[in-house]
């Protein structure tokens, strides 16, 4: 009989206390145990009993009984899994589902996830996203952070670079916040700054499908090259997941925007533009350990006719140690009617190493 079972038929006011720092070691291996018995079956026959932790990118994230640390596994490697934990699960079609999940007993290629009243039957490849609802706000996060320097002894120059990301999902929307910072500092010189914050909050439309969302967004520019002091971006509209699996995601959306400029020259005065969006964002993962995202942004003008602009952006990373990473990254932004003597494009092109959470 298993020691929480027995606990139930005997009071603890029954157990002698000697008994009792014997009794509370039980309980506590006990739930260690139990806490401890998902189910993982590799295509080459390897039985791995632990914790079931996410699947992104896909990799199975994997915290094994016998071992310090978290094991990633090719979700392609991945023959049988069960757990009893709750999950958000995210699937090809861009839906999503909360349960627990087991392969099928009598066709391992599929999986069942177990919600309340009914069970979602998926195609292996067709879960492309696990994320644990029981381990609180920080199961749910994905963070990056790398940093890049460069420095030059013939002109004495220094360059900083600084990018960082923030993602959160749920169960019905998801939020996501990136910054990136550059610093040329040169002798005798003014310093260089370029600044770039910006985020948006999706939210799934299950009344359009699976794969619709509705989205918001902001972002917030400064760039000496621009002579902008901030450049504020503010929208919303309609987005879909073209096409998701374990190796591609494609998407797009658009909708409205607002935007204000401030320029560091008091002589240009401030303009405000209301604008359309439309975004489209391919990534690609797990290419010999290469990730290669990129999007691009175009803003067409309602307000001042004949006006456009763009942003790009794309990076390359390649992951060296678990967890750590390379990066090249390229960031352009373009506007094809800028106030006069302003340049109309601004890019930096940054290498650096990071850290992602």
């Amino acid at each position: 009989m298993r020691c929480v079972e027995y606990l139930r038929l005997v009071s603890l006011s029954s157990i002698p206390l000697r008994l009792l720092p014997l009794t509370v070691s039980l309980v506590l291996l006990q739930s260690h145990l139990v806490a401890g018995d998902d189910v993982l079956i590799l295509v080459n026959g390897d039985r791995i009993t632990g914790e079931v932790k996410k699947l992104e990118l896909g990799e199975l994230y994997f915290d094994a009984d016998y071992g310090n640390g978290i094991f990633r596994f090719d979700w392609e490697d991945v023959k049988r899994i069960e757990s009893n934990e709750n999950f958000i699960a995210r699937t090809s079609s861009g839906s999503r589902v909360t349960g627990s999940l087991r392969n099928d007993p009598g066709d391992s290629s599929r999986i069942l996830i177990e919600t309340e009243g009914e069970t979602v039957e998926l195609g292996h490849l067709e879960l492309v996203e696990l994320k644990q609802l029981d381990e609180g706000f920080w199961g749910r996060v994905d963070a990056d952070l790398d940093f890049g320097l460069t420095l030059t002894k013939a002109d004495e120059t220094k360059q900083f670079t600084t990018r960082a990301s923030f993602a959160y999902l749920d169960e019905l929307w998801s939020t996501e916040g990136r910054i990136s910072i550059l610093r040329n500092v040169r002798e005798a010189t003014d310093t260089t700054r370029r600044s770039e914050f910006g985020g948006d909050y999706r939210r799934s439309l299950p009344i359009l499908g699976g794969r619709w969302f509705g989205i918001g967004n902001a972002g917030f520019l400064q760039s000496n090259e621009l002579q902008l002091d901030l450049r504020s971006t503010l929208g919303g509209g309609i987005g879909n997941y073209i096409f998701q699996t374990n190796r591609i995601l494609l998407s797009a959306n658009g909708g409205a925007a607002w935007t204000n400029e401030r320029y560091e020259d008091p002589e240009i005065p401030r303009r405000n533009s209301g604008e359309a969006f439309g975004v489209l964002e391919v990534n690609i993962f797990g290419i010999n350990d290469l990730d290669i995202l990129s999007n691009v942004v175009v803003f067409p003008s309602f307000t001042e006719s004949g006006r456009v602009r763009v942003d790009f952006d794309a990076e390359f990373r390649w992951e060296f140690i678990s967890d750590f990473y390379i990066s090249l990254a390229f960031t352009e932004n373009f506007d094809n009617s800028p106030p006069p003597d302003t340049p109309s494009s601004d890019y930096i092109f940054s290498t650096s190493i990071g850290w992602s959470y």
